[in-house]
């Protein structure tokens, strides 16, 4: 509110309002004060009503009661004072409904007096207070308000007779209301409360009634007294007030002070003089105003051309903080270190980054000196290299910077000098190159890695070719000898001779396996396997009995895992790695020691870095370590390579046992860990792959005369004459009616026009088409054509792609009677 008029209307309207409320507060105080005062007077004569009923009844009535009936005789209706005085008051609360009048018992004879929560509670009051005899106040009862008298009834002597013992006590009494309530009351306990409550709410109706007529003629009285005030105010004072203020503004609001006139105000009081000595200033400010016009027309010439130098100014300083302030944003922002450097060696300013890398607070970086985070740095040469930046003004260089943590930082810093005035700084970039430290190291391991499989891959493929050879070669010396012996007499004297050839063939081949393995196509069809059983089995072997001479002093142990989980593997292969890693340490222990075989279930939850980086999975672990003089970083680096070796010449082995290991646990899908230092010993890590199949049931021991044929017609096909005439003469002793032929070509001819029972068709032939793609077009003339596959090399891709289209089992050469009778029989079953 602006106008003084408003202020003043308010102000009195307050006060009114101020008054008013006062008077309405003392008019219902002063009613309500009454109101209580006249109840309270009330229920104070009801209270001595009922007091002197009771004290009636008890003095006089009782007595005479006694006297007519006798003293085992009591009636309640004439001789209860309590009973007496309730029957009375419930005509009287006819008349009062709301008004409470009873007599109140913790232990009432009479349900009707039994004391409700409340009264208890001053039932209570008056026991812990033996001197109070009254007490009056507000008290809820049933949940509304009430204004109650409350007189205790203390126990005394006359009261004993109803009270005490109920021995004492008249016979009928007992009758009517038993033994226990209203009996063994102790003297000045309180027995009871006589109430007289009257509620609230009638009080609190009579109250307002009685009080709105007086509100409203105070209300009527005080609107009329802010009424008459407020006229005499604006009469006399605000529109005196408001003429001069409008007079006052229509001056300031004018453009000519020659156009402003008096203020005509009649009034001699105060409003007149404010009146009159406005006029006598206003004629003095027209001289004033007259001789500030030339002045001001001076100054405003000065003032434009001043406001026209600070503006170029203002616009020039602007454009400076925006550049300014873009270039400290683009510092701030910048993801490498900046660090600006004085002569002195102190870094006077470092960027967010630099801090952030670091680890330092920014205040804490430009309280130090570059020598302090950069060791690299040299005080004793710190001259000559602010000198050589002198001169280049930009010099490269590989550092290290080291963080709060005490980190080492590998950075580039690019340093350049400059001139500010006379002062010298030196402004360096910092990049962090731990990234490219990182990839660099993992660039040269996955080189090393990449060369050492190429490596293994062309030595595999070198061993392959010539394993495919010779096993064309043995087959004569494995299939002959077996045949032979198959008709021989037991004493006949070539008996030995030919077992001698059979079992140097069986060598030789095992030998050509091993450069299968070296090749990773020696492992076949892979099985659930144990590998605790596998190194029980070796434990038992005659190969390690062999070994134990040879290498007396030896001892080997085992800790394997009893709950260990099985692989997918091939226990010839696993068997024969497991006796290379052993033969491998007790050659490693020429003075003697331990060899110790382990295996656990171990689960790989990041990759383990080592000779191989180990995948996440569950993996059963072998554990071969031994005691002796260890291997070199330099050996370890060469140790799978065939024919690497640091033992002497021909002492023992091919040369191919380690390359075995690699290969055998590459074939599992495997990986190698390798810890060993000169001169403490060596563990070998082998982490293959676990599976939670269980194993198939051995098969049965090979019975010639279970596989004997019926005269079935067979098709040998391959490319090498040797192995048509092995594989005819073996069929032909076993029953069958062998036809050979010496390509796919060849076959398709046959086949074209003759009927056969089975295929016997060997992988690789050449020249001409190989098994696949004979067994393609074989399966387009004869489409339910049964076959089995033969070769040198293990199950591959394409072995594996002509099974799929309806090929049986495969047969790895050199044959062997028992293997192929077994192959044969179980293809013409299907």
């Amino acid at each position: 509110m602006k106008s003084l008029a408003g202020k003043l209307i308010l102000s009195i309207g307050i006060a009114s309002a101020l008054l008013a409320t006062y008077l309405f507060y003392e008019t219902y105080r002063m009613t309500n004060q009454r109101l209580e005062d006249v109840v309270v007077q009330q229920a104070e004569m009801a209270m001595q009503f009922d007091l002197s009923i009771r004290s009636y009844v008890g003095g006089i009535v009782r007595p005479m009661m006694y006297e007519l009936l006798g003293e085992d005789e009591f009636v309640p209706e004439t001789m209860s004072t309590s009973f007496v005085a309730r029957s009375i008051f419930e005509d009287v609360r006819k008349r009062f409904p709301e008004t409470i009048i009873k007599f109140s018992s913790d232990n009432p004879r009479n349900p009707v007096n039994q004391a409700g929560p409340e009264e208890l509670k001053v039932i209570r009051y008056f026991n812990e207070n033996p001197n109070v005899k009254r007490w009056t106040g507000q008290i809820e009862i049933k949940g509304r308000s009430y204004l109650a008298k409350f007189s205790a009834r203390r126990m005394i002597p006359s009261c004993l007779k109803c009270h005490g013992d109920p021995a004492d006590a008249p016979r009928s009494l007992i009758e009517r209301y038993g033994e226990k309530a209203g009996f063994h009351r102790p003297i000045g306990e309180v027995i009871g409360t006589d109430t007289v409550a009257v509620p609230l709410s009638s009080m609190t109706s009579a109250l307002w009634s009685e009080s709105i007529d007086k509100f409203i003629l105070i209300g009527l009285m005080v609107g009329f007294f802010f009424f008459v005030i407020t006229q005499i105010i604006r009469l006399s004072v605000t529109n005196p007030l408001a003429k001069i203020s409008r007079h006052m503004s229509e001056a300031a609001a004018s453009d000519s002070y020659r156009d402003i006139a008096e203020i005509r105000i009649s009034s001699k009081d105060e409003i007149g003089e404010v009146a009159d000595s406005f006029n006598v200033l206003f004629s003095k400010l027209h001289g004033f105003y007259d001789s500030l016009e030339d002045k001001v027309a001076e100054r405003t010439a000065d003032l434009k051309q001043v406001n026209e130098n600070l503006m170029q100014e203002m616009k020039a300083r602007k454009e400076t903080e925006a550049s300014l302030e873009l270039t400290q944003f683009i510092i701030d922002h910048f993801s490498d270190p900046i660090f600006i450097v004085q002569p002195d060696a102190k870094i006077l300013f470092a960027n967010n980054a630099a801090g952030k890398k670091l680890g330092y607070s920014l205040d804490a970086l430009m309280r130090m000196t570059i020598f302090e985070i950069d060791s690299n740095i040299a005080p004793s040469a710190w001259p000559a290299f602010w000198q050589e930046l002198r001169v280049q003004e930009t010099v490269l260089m590989e550092s290290h910077l080291e963080a709060q943590s005490g980190e080492l930082v590998p950075v580039d810093i690019k340093a350049n000098f400059y001139k500010l005035g006379q002062t010298e700084y030196i402004f360096m970039i910092v990049h962090d190159i731990s990234d490219y430290k990182k990839a660099q190291v993992e660039k040269n391991l996955l080189e090393k890695r990449l060369h050492r499989a190429l490596k293994m891959e062309a030595i595999g493929t070198l061993a392959g070719g010539v394993a495919h050879d010779l096993n064309n070669v043995l087959s004569g010396l494995v299939a002959y000898p077996e045949m032979i012996l198959m008709n021989l007499p037991e004493d006949s004297e070539l008996k030995a001779p030919l077992e001698a050839i059979h079992q140097s063939g069986r060598k030789a081949a095992d030998i050509v396996q091993e450069l299968l393995t070296l090749a990773r196509r020696g492992v076949s069809r892979f099985t659930p396997v144990k590998m605790n059983a596998i190194i029980t089995d070796y434990l038992n072997s005659a190969e390690l009995a062999e070994l134990e001479k040879t290498h007396p002093k030896c001892h080997i142990e085992t800790r394997l895992a009893p709950d260990l989980l099985n692989i997918m593997g091939s226990e010839v292969h696993l068997s024969k790695t497991i006796m290379n890693l052993v033969i491998n340490a007790c050659e490693a222990m020429p003075d003697g020691g331990t060899c110790t075989l382990s295996t656990h279930n171990r689960y790989v939850d990041r990759t383990l870095e080592d000779y191989d980086d180990v995948e996440e999975g569950d993996y059963v672990l072998l554990e071969v370590a031994d005691t002796g003089h260890g291997i070199s970083e330099e050996d370890k680096e060469k140790i799978f390579e065939p024919f690497y070796t640091k033992k002497v010449m021909g002492k023992s082995g091919t040369g191919l046992g380690m390359t075995v290991v690699w290969s055998t646990v590459k074939d599992h899908e495997g990986f190698i860990g390798i810890q060993s230092e000169k001169g403490s010993g060596t563990t070998f890590n082998l982490f293959f792959p676990a599976t939670r199949k269980q194993i198939d049931e051995k098969e049965s021991s090979f019975v010639l005369a279970n596989h004997q044929g019926a005269g079935e017609t067979i098709l040998v096909v391959d490319d090498v004459l040797e192995q048509r005439q092995i594989a005819a003469a073996i069929l032909e002793r076993l029953g069958y009616r062998p036809i050979t032929v010496a390509g796919g070509e060849e076959a398709l001819e046959y086949l074209s026009g003759n009927p056969v029972d089975l295929v016997v068709l060997d992988m690789i032939m050449d020249p001409g088409i190989d098994g696949l793609e004979t067994y393609r077009r074989i399966i387009e003339i004869r489409p339910d054509q049964k076959a089995i596959i033969v070769s040198g090399f293990s199950e591959s891709a394409r072995v594996k792609a002509l099974q799929r289209l309806g090929a049986g089992q495969y047969v790895r050469k050199p044959y062997t009677i028992d293997k192929l009778a077994e192959t044969v029989k179980s293809a013409l079953s299907e």
